[in-house]
C-alpha cells in the first residue's frame, strides 16, 4: 500500500469515526425526547397502560445509554471490526427501542424488538472481542 492510499483510508477511518459519534449522540438525542413524549404521553395514561409506559422508558434508556456508547467508543475505533461493531450496535438499538417505543405510542407490532435485541447482544460481545484480543 503507497503513502497516497494510506493517507485515503486514514481519512475514511477518520470520517467514520465522525458518522459513528454523530449517530451516536443524535440517537441519545432521539432517547431523550422521546422520554419526553413517553412521560407526557395522553395515549399512556391510567392504570392499564403502566405496562407500556415502562416498556417504553425502559427502551428509550436503552437508547440514550447505546447512543453514548457508540458516541464515546466511535474515537476509538480505530480498525474497521471495531467500526462494523458500532455499526450493529447503532441498528440493533434502533431496531430495539424503535420497536418497543413505537408499539407504546402507536399500536404498532414490536415484532422487530427481539431482533434488536440480538444485534444489540452481538455488538457488545463483538465489542468485547475486539478489547481481549487487540
Amino acid at each position: 500500500m503507497n503513502h497516497v492510499t494510506q493517507l485515503d483510508a486514514a481519512r475514511r477511518a477518520v470520517k467514520m469515526q465522525r458518522v459513528l459519534g454523530g449517530s451516536g449522540a443524535l440517537l441519545a438525542l432521539i432517547a431523550v425526547a422521546l422520554s419526553a413524549v413517553i412521560a407526557h404521553s395522553g395515549r399512556l395514561d391510567g392504570v392499564q397502560h403502566d405496562v407500556l409506559r415502562a416498556s417504553a422508558t425502559n427502551a428509550a434508556m436503552f437508547m440514550l445509554l447505546h447512543g453514548a456508547a457508540v458516541t464515546a467508543l466511535a474515537m476509538q475505533a480505530v480498525i474497521p471490526n471495531d467500526r462494523y461493531a458500532l455499526i450493529v450496535m447503532l441498528v440493533g438499538t434502533v431496531l430495539f427501542s424503535g420497536s418497543v417505543i413505537a408499539g407504546a405510542l402507536l399500536g404498532t407490532p414490536t415484532g422487530l424488538a427481539p431482533l434488536g435485541g440480538s444485534l444489540l447482544m452481538l455488538a457488545w460481545l463483538w465489542v468485547a472481542i475486539n478489547r481481549f484480543w487487540r
